[in-house]
């Protein structure tokens, strides 16, 4: 899970995870800034606990955009919510994070001020107003645009075709698109901006056009909010579906996603290689499991060293790596093995735990086969180097 450092980097949005049950396993630790309820008054709870209004349930399809949850103190607090679905290797949903962002203070300003009169004296976002006809002109743009960008608000009046100086490269089309009228203006786009540090960022771009009595479009008005931290956050996510968490290397949904990729679109030669860890439960049962992850990390480790180039390093087991390797003849693989034997001894010599690894290969080359062949064959060469050794 996230650390307690990471949780407080991301303060203004609530972190959750829920099972299929909607039982909620883990928030992050701003829960309690937001909501008054401690981290253990909450989890092994359903959600649905503290929801006004309307339940939801992760295993129905539906377009969740906002939600209105109950604090400590029976008070209403909204918030916009991003539902992620988690799937296991074999397709099968198993759960589902959800990133709450609080607009409650918007919501309250309703009855008193209009939202963009609010926003534009108190928020860091950027509120602007931009008209494209009869040509395209900044009529309003708050302060905020500096502080993020970098840019002045004046600079946009000058010329607001500024925008396509400062925007990404490849989202210019989506913001040429929602000049001229082809967006769906009811979902918020996503665009990169160049900020004042000289990085692009994520901008999240919430915009009303406005038409005039002959139906064209002649302005929009909108908020555009840094969603930077977020899809860092979205990035670590993704990284840590893909990616083992000791060893770094890939993980088996990876390995699984790749041979369906394979599988259905198999056009190159590919080794598929199988790597066994031998004698480890011994190790876990005589030393402990931390001896026996050093011992997991030091055969990965090795394992980059020989599998350098061309190939994917997986661990599709506690004990068990995975090695694809792309156009490699046998010879290739055959010389690898050789200094893979070679590092692994070097390793025992100056080591008081010793690693032993054993090993099985097969090409995949007639791709009107199942790959899962290929991985099979692999498997009990595999089985075959570890029956033929001693001790093990």
């Amino acid at each position: 899970m996230l650390s307690e450092k990471t949780y407080r980097r991301y303060s203004r949005e609530i972190f959750m995870y829920l099972d299929l049950d909607n039982v909620i396993c883990e928030v992050s630790d701003n829960f309690y800034e937001n909501l008054k309820f401690k981290k253990e008054d909450v989890i092994g709870k359903s959600i649905n606990d503290f929801i006004i209004e309307k339940s939801i349930n992760i295993q129905e399809e539906y377009d969740l955009k906002e939600l209105v949850l109950k604090d400590k103190n029976s008070e209403k607090k909204y918030f916009s919510v991003k539902v992620t679905k988690i799937y296991d290797d074999s397709n099968i949903l198993i759960g589902a994070y959800l990133i709450l962002f609080d607009i409650t203070e918007y919501k309250n300003i309703e009855h008193e001020y209009t939202v963009l009169k609010y926003l534009a004296d108190k928020s860091y976002d950027i509120i602007y107003r931009v008209e494209v006809y009869p040509k395209l002109k900044f009529t309003y743009i708050n302060d905020a645009v500096e502080k993020l960008l970098g840019v002045t608000k004046e600079q946009h009046y000058e010329d607001a075709n500024i925008l396509f100086k400062l925007i990404h490269p490849d989202d210019a089309k989506k913001l040429q698109d929602k000049i001229n009228n082809v967006s769906k203006y009811r979902r918020a786009l996503e665009l990169r901006y160049i900020n004042k540090k000289g990085k692009y960022m994520f901008l999240e771009d919430f915009s009303i056009p406005e038409y005039d009595k002959d139906g064209r479009l002649i302005s929009f008005q909108g908020i555009s909010r840094c969603i930077q931290d977020r899809k860092e956050l979205e990035s670590k996510l993704q990284y840590l579906s893909y990616n083992d968490i000791i060893t770094g290397v890939t993980n088996k949904t990876y390995f699984t996603k790749e041979m369906r990729r394979l599988n259905k679109n198999g056009t190159n030669m590919v080794t598929i290689i199988i790597l066994d860890l031998d004698g480890l439960k011994n190790t876990n049962d005589e030393y402990g499991h931390l001896i026996g992850d050093e011992l997991i990390i030091a055969a990965a480790n090795i394992l980059k060293e020989v599998f350098y180039e061309q190939s994917t390093i997986s661990r599709i087991g506690g004990d068990e790596f995975a090695v694809i390797v792309n156009n490699a003849s046998e010879v290739y693989i055959k010389e690898k093995f050789k200094v893979l034997d070679e590092k692994i001894e070097k390793y025992n010599y100056e080591e008081i735990i010793k690693i032993s690894i054993s090993k099985g290969y097969s090409i995949y080359k007639d791709f009107n086969k199942d790959i899962k062949l290929t991985i099979d064959e692999a498997d009990y060469k595999m089985y075959q180097d570890k029956n033929s050794k001693k001790n093990y």
